[in-house]
């Protein structure tokens, strides 16, 4: 028996019963990104992207990589099963049918001050385009605004999107051309499921755990020349992919063609892969 270890020492986690030892295998995954500097935890299932081996000082537990993705992303479901509010629409944000739309949809809260500048130079080096992002709160827009005012930037150029239901996110991804990522806390969950939307997504991994999600994420959808080496070499990526879009709607039916072919969508791909370690790990 195996016992997951998801939430770690966060709200709801339940690290007394890990010490307990109620399986015989108790592994960290996916919830907690760091160590739990615990003897009872036997190892923390990672990939290469996630914990390269220069970063394993940095962890108690012995590190246990997948192939590759340390999640899969399945399949977006044709019928939602529910009834549906109306699909957002670049006319009803006021952006136009030929403009570069860059966007973010992290939550507002991992934004940082150096990213957010590294955005807003992008956005002045790819005349036209515009910003959007899911920042449902006034004083954080208009504090957004003002950053982008003090710049020399149009305020206006920033598009603050509805937060949408999870059966609407992928039409809302559907409206941008090419997803920043944050950083230092980067996208999980949100960019897998935008790059199976069709998003392409650009990142640049930091040392930590959090900021390398989305480099696992490109690597697994075969684009790892989006994942940038520098904050510099970040912003002139994402200005020559704003300046050709072309590339990118290139790169957008690359990844809905390919569907269960890459590895971050091929769940039963990414099950035989868990299997195979877990049964490695058997005395």
């Amino acid at each position: 028996m195996c016992w997951s270890a998801l939430m770690g020492y966060t709200h709801q986690g339940r690290p007394s019963a890990l010490a307990l030892r109620p399986a015989p295998l108790q592994l960290l995954y996916l919830g907690y990104t760091g160590s739990l500097g615990a003897p009872f935890i036997d190892g923390i299932v990672a990939d290469h992207w996630l914990i390269p081996p220069e970063h394993e000082h940095g962890y108690v537990e012995p590190v246990l990589r997948l192939p590759w993705a340390f999640l899969c992303s399945a399949p977006l479901p044709a019928d939602p099963g529910e009834p549906l509010p109306p699909a957002p629409t670049r006319g009803g944000l006021g952006i136009g049918p030929e403009q570069m739309v860059f966007a973010c949809f992290n939550r507002p809260d991992k934004f940082d001050p150096h990213r957010f500048d590294a955005w807003l130079e992008i956005l002045q080096a790819v005349p036209g385009s515009v910003l959007m992002l899911v920042v449902g709160n006034s004083a954080t827009q208009a504090r957004l605004k003002q950053r982008a005012q003090a710049c020399g930037l149009e305020p206006g150029r920033l598009i603050f999107a509805a937060k949408t239901t999870a059966a609407r996110f992928p039409d809302l991804c559907r409206l941008a051309d090419l997803f920043l990522d944050t950083g230092p806390y980067g996208a999980g969950a949100t960019g897998a499921v935008a790059l199976q939307a069709g998003l392409p997504l650009l990142t640049c991994p930091g040392e930590h755990f959090v900021s390398r999600m989305a480099a696992s994420l490109c690597a697994s959808v075969a684009m790892p020349d989006l994942i940038c080496p520098t904050s510099e070499a970040y912003v002139e990526r994402a200005i020559a992919l704003g300046r050709d879009r072309c590339q990118l709607q290139q790169r957008r039916q690359t990844l809905l063609d390919q569907g269960g072919k890459l590895p971050l969508f091929d769940t039963a791909g990414w099950v035989r892969n868990w299997e195979n370690l877990l049964l490695s790990l058997q005395p």
